[in-house]
């Protein structure tokens, strides 16, 4: 099996968004940024399924997404006008603060800038 094909399965796509040469972008490099979102997936995992981000301001990183982040990845994955939206114009989105509720499990939060 080649690496395209390895790729092609783990992002459960023709034309997975993970590169050749990709690196993973951490949460903390985005902390308090805004980023606009130029490409989006969603994989399988053995934790279920997980939104994958290309940021314009990170071309070479790809961005594995927490819950609420997949959630908008499906609905524009779902939608080929907003996939077609998001590839030509981006998606531009204020993100990742961490926060910290009475549950004490920490998770980050977006918001559309």
């Amino acid at each position: 099996m080649s690496m395209k094909d390895i790729r092609n399965k783990r992002t459960n796509s023709n034309n997975g968004i993970i590169k050749e040469g990709m690196e993973k972008l951490s949460t903390g490099e985005l902390v308090g940024t805004t980023v606009t979102i130029t490409d989006v997936d969603v994989i399988n995992t053995s934790n279920g399924r997980c939104g994958v981000l290309i940021f314009k301001e990170h071309p070479n990183k790809f961005y594995f997404a927490g819950a609420v982040l997949t959630d908008l990845c499906e609905d524009i994955i779902n939608d080929d006008s907003a996939l077609e939206d998001v590839r030509a114009n981006g998606l531009c989105i204020a993100i990742f603060n961490k926060t910290s509720p009475k549950t004490h499990r920490r998770y980050t939060t977006f918001d559309f800038a």
